[in-house]
């Protein structure tokens, strides 16, 4: 068929692939209702739009390579939410080819080096028309990239990061960065928020503001207005408090929900 895909799931249970697992557009992979968890091969997104992936939890293995999730070859409007990622060979999640209007909301990423690539490599030019929108998001012990920003556009606010151990955003290549009202609980580093983290020469654009700033965390930035203007991107933002901090923690990740009925959805 060539309609969309709606993908529920009749029982709990580890599904694991030993290739990747390729989405075609109009797809919707919805785990409410159930505990599932996809080992192994990792979910693709390439050259293809309008994808959901909805509350369920991803790892890897020892024998697995690459991201959790590619998002690549120019593919649009991929939303990711309620998904929890365990320990993988690669990042969490890539965007990269020329991919744009990405969401992610209410993720938990624990125990990760590297979480999160936006923008692939900083030669890849073609990835100034990428856009993202990283919010309510939980970051826990994790090395850094949450997320990496290279040449394209990140909205990224009201998420709680706990326990880094290098820097928790980075803006690269001339990526602009829009953050706000996040929450930055440093243990062993205090970079909450870094121009150009790896060395590449061209630095990023941040814009910073009304973040907690926990432990002496640091956030960098060039300068008010320098990174995209949000207004042209209506969001509502809560403040950086210990409520949106509870909230986020509670409710961030796989959660045990039930699927609505037909007429609910």
């Amino acid at each position: 068929t060539d309609g969309p895909v709606w993908i529920v799931f009749d029982v709990s249970g580890d599904i694991e692939l030993t290739a990747p697992l390729a989405l075609r557009s109009r797809t919707t992979i919805d785990g409410r209702g159930h505990a599932i968890q996809i080992v192994g091969g990792g979910i693709r997104v390439l050259g293809v739009s309008d994808i959901v992936i909805h509350n369920l939890s991803i790892t890897g293995t020892e024998q697995t390579s690459g991201p959790a999730i590619l998002i690549s070859q120019g593919s649009r409007h991929v939303w990711i939410d309620h998904v929890s990622f365990g320990i993988c060979q690669g990042p969490h999640i890539k965007v990269t080819q020329r991919s744009t209007d990405i969401s992610i909301s209410l993720c938990k990423f624990s125990d990760q080096d590297q979480v999160m690539i936006l923008g692939g490599a900083p030669n890849h030019y073609e990835n100034s028309v990428m856009r993202a929108t990283i919010y309510s998001n939980y970051f826990q012990g994790n090395g850094s990239a949450q997320p990496l920003v290279r040449h394209g556009l990140a909205h990224v606010f009201n998420n709680v990061y706990t326990g880094w151990r290098q820097y928790a955003i980075g803006s690269s290549s001339d990526a602009a960065v829009f953050s706000r009202r996040n929450i930055f609980v440093p243990v062993q580093s205090i970079l909450a928020l870094v121009l150009d983290p790896l060395g590449e020469d061209v630095l990023g654009r941040a814009d910073s503001a009304d973040e907690r700033l926990d432990g002496g965390a640091v956030a960098e930035e060039s300068g008010i207005g320098d990174a995209f203007n949000s207004d042209a991107y209506p969001h509502n933002t809560a403040d950086a408090n210990e409520d949106l901090r509870n909230r986020v923690i509670a409710t961030a990740g796989w959660m045990q929900t039930e699927l609505p009925t037909q007429g609910d959805q």
